[in-house]
C-alpha cells in the first residue's frame, strides 16, 4: 500500500491492490505546494516527495502544450523501466500513454476475474 499526500491541498489517497481512486484536487492559490508518499514503501522513502504546481489555466495549457511537444508517450515498455527500483530520479514527463496500458496494468494486479463488470469506457 502506498499513500499519496498533498497536504495543503487536500485529503491523503491510498493506492491499493484492488482499487481505482480518483482524486480531484482544486488549488486556490497559485503557487508550489509539496507532496510525499505517506507510507513506508522501501529504500529512499525520506526521498519520495515531489511539488504539486498551482497555476494560472493559460500557464497550464502552456505547460501542456510543452510537454505535448518536448516529451514521447509512456509505453509498456518505459512503464516496465519505472517499475524497477530506484531512487532520486529527475521527474519525467509523457505525452500521452499507449493505448491500452491503464487496462493492462489494472489486468496484471487484479485478474481479468475481478475486472468483471467494471466499467473501463473512455480509458485509452
Amino acid at each position: 500500500m502506498s499513500g499519496f499526500w498533498i497536504p495543503n491541498l487536500g485529503g491523503m489517497l491510498y493506492a491499493m491492490t484492488g482499487h481505482i481512486n480518483r482524486l480531484n484536487l482544486m488549488g486556490q492559490t497559485p503557487g508550489d505546494y509539496e507532496g510525499r508518499s505517506s507510507e513506508i514503501n522501501g529504500a529512499g522513502l525520506a526521498d519520495m516527495k515531489f511539488t504539486a504546481k498551482v497555476s494560472s489555466k493559460a500557464d497550464f495549457d502552456t505547460w501542456v502544450q510543452d510537454t505535448q511537444l518536448d516529451n514521447g508517450p509512456l509505453t509498456d515498455f518505459g512503464y516496465q523501466n519505472l517499475l524497477k527500483p530506484s531512487e532520486n530520479n529527475a521527474a519525467k514527463s509523457y505525452s500521452e500513454y499507449e493505448r491500452g496500458l491503464y487496462a493492462k496494468v489494472l489486468m496484471k494486479y487484479m485478474g481479468a476475474d475481478s475486472m468483471a463488470g467494471m466499467n473501463m469506457s473512455g480509458m485509452k
